[in-house]
């Protein structure tokens, strides 16, 4: 079984299994959806200062906020690649497919969480003095 490509018969779940038995800093989960596609380290770049941080302040929890691609610093290291460049623009052509066929479910998603958010807030009861 390659890292790289697994096949078509084997499930989400197990190659996650799969991946973490073989061992490395990360643990792989399904729910990790398109990370490992994303990641460009596969192909032997390191980027750096791709996001930046800052606090709310409403909730004071850090957040991220990716920085603009001029700002990004990219560092070839092919010793680190695992993925060969064909492979890599297919599944970067087959991501682009899906977002563009899923896109009406995505925005329909974001719609319906916008409207319960708005529900939520707009149910809270005040004080008088509020």
């Amino acid at each position: 079984m390659s890292i790289a490509h697994p096949p078509r018969s084997v499930s989400r779940r197990r190659w996650a299994r799969d991946l973490n038995l073989i061992g490395g800093a990360k643990k792989y989960d399904v729910s990790r959806g398109t990370g490992l596609v994303n990641n460009q380290l596969y192909v032997g770049k390191i980027v750096w200062n791709r996001l930046r941080y800052i606090r709310d302040p409403d909730t004071a929890k850090r957040v991220s906020r990716i920085n603009p691609k001029t700002e990004w610093i990219v560092q070839n290291v092919p010793e680190l690649r695992i993925i060969d460049e064909p492979l890599w623009d297919a599944a970067k052509s087959r991501q682009g497919e899906l977002a563009i066929e899923f896109a009406p479910s995505i925005e329909g998603m974001r719609a319906a969480h916008a409207d319960r958010l708005k529900a939520a807030r707009g149910n809270v009861t005040c004080c008088p003095a509020c």
